[in-house]
């Protein structure tokens, strides 16, 4: 049986088929619960960056779309959109912990294998390249294609060890479920029913066809032999029975916790607790999306622009901004503070609320208002409570009275 197969049949049952509970004691059914586990927790995170957008930047240090903005953002390649593109890109990058990129006539195309040899003082070779069917003839030096190493052993070395124990304890578990799960009970049989001639007729049919009916049946009656007497067995197994699903969703839910530390995800986000989710987002943001982020922008950002560029300012830059949704009327007072201090123009506020920017004069133009002054203004005469009243006082009236500063007439 192959392990998505089970993990298929295991989730989505048809509704006409029973569940093998065996195949929880087969050494592919750990394998499955680690491997169900870790995509959860790596779909999570892959779906997550696929919403971070790329800032292609020019030596201004302003957006440039160009066409290397258009793969990275749109069309990678011919075969994949970007959401698909960087959702396999991410996910390979967290299970096998690297990954290899190939730039073919403005095509980047992911690698499914490739073999590696490694150097100390120039460029590792890149040999044997596959991306599904096809092999690329020829060497590739580390300077030539994108690179992403992100740790030195693939996420599935990393917990197998932890998973081994689980495997354990999830077949403890199983076993007690199987032994729960039907009902049983004890026959009793009369020492007269033994000695009839007709015993052995009667058991056997009581025992292969009318049991048999019974306990296959919803509703059923059970016809009996004199001096036969069944006894159900207690509402003890119903209980057991019930404890053992439990403990096999408890562990389901421990690998699953497991495997988010490993990457390191908030667990309340694979578990799906809604309580302060928006701190877990911040948490996997920074703990997990931005390392990520980071280098991927180092990468491209060697590989595309040479070292008098990148110190200029050019560079690519994959932004996360995008992953948490933005509500405008939420954030409507800091964008208004943001404007109002000259921090940021209307149009960088657009932008960075999911809008399109204007692109107008007066949109890009930067405002401050009177409120804000320099240090040294207050000393040079800026409005304070205790210069204010004099301040609002006029400097001098005009003489109506026709009188001299004196307070003689002016006429003589």
């Amino acid at each position: 049986m192959k392990i998505i197969d089970w993990l298929g049949n295991f989730l989505t049952p048809k509704k006409d088929s029973t569940i093998n509970f065996e195949t929880f004691r087969m050494p592919e059914s750990a394998v499955a619960v680690q491997a169900y586990s870790l995509f959860v927790c790596i779909d999570l995170v892959a779906t997550i960056s696929t919403k971070c957008s790329f800032g292609v930047f020019d030596e201004k240090g302003q957006i440039k779309k160009s066409a290397l903005w258009v793969m990275l953002n749109v069309k990678p390649n011919k075969n994949q959109n970007a959401y698909e593109f960087w959702h396999e890109l991410v996910a390979k990058l967290l299970y096998y912990g690297e990954v290899l990129v190939l730039q073919k006539k403005d095509q980047l195309i992911i690698a499914d294998s490739f073999t590696k040899e490694e150097y100390a003082l120039k460029d590792d070779i890149f040999s044997n390249v596959t991306r599904g069917s096809f092999t690329f003839n020829g060497l590739y030096g580390s300077s030539k294609v994108l690179h992403l190493k992100l740790r030195n052993t693939d996420i599935s070395q990393l917990v197998r060890g932890i998973f081994q124990m689980y495997e354990e304890l999830l077949n403890s578990a199983t076993t007690k479920y199987h032994r729960g799960k039907y009902e049983k009970g004890i026959l009793k049989v009369s020492a007269a029913a033994r000695g009839a001639n007709d015993f052995e007729k009667n058991f056997e049919t009581l025992m292969n066809d009318y049991f048999k009916a019974y306990f296959q049946s919803g509703n059923a009656v059970l016809p009996m032999f004199d001096g036969y007497e069944y006894v159900p067995g207690t509402a003890e197994s119903t209980k057991k029975y019930s404890n053992e699903i439990t403990d096999i969703v408890k562990l389901f839910e421990e690998s699953l916790s497991r495997a988010a530390q490993a990457l390191k995800i908030p667990v309340s986000l694979v578990r799906g607790d809604v309580a302060s989710i928006g701190d877990a987002y911040d948490i996997l943001l920074s703990n997990c999306v931005d390392p990520i982020a980071k280098l991927v922008s180092c990468e491209l950002t060697g590989k595309f622009y040479t070292v008098d560029e990148i110190a200029g300012g050019a560079g690519v830059v994959m932004q996360t901004k995008n992953i948490k949704h933005v509500d405008v009327f939420s954030i409507a007072g800091n964008m208004d503070k943001l404007i109002a201090s000259g921090i940021t123009s209307i149009d960088e506020c657009r932008v960075e609320a999911g809008w399109n920017a204007l692109n107008e004069d007066w949109s890009q133009q930067h405002f401050i208002t009177k409120n804000y002054a320099t240090a040294n203004g207050l000393e040079d005469g800026a409005v304070t409570a205790e210069n204010k009243e004099e301040k609002d006082e006029p400097e001098g009236k005009e003489d109506i009275s026709g009188k001299e500063p004196g307070g003689n007439s002016g006429n003589t």
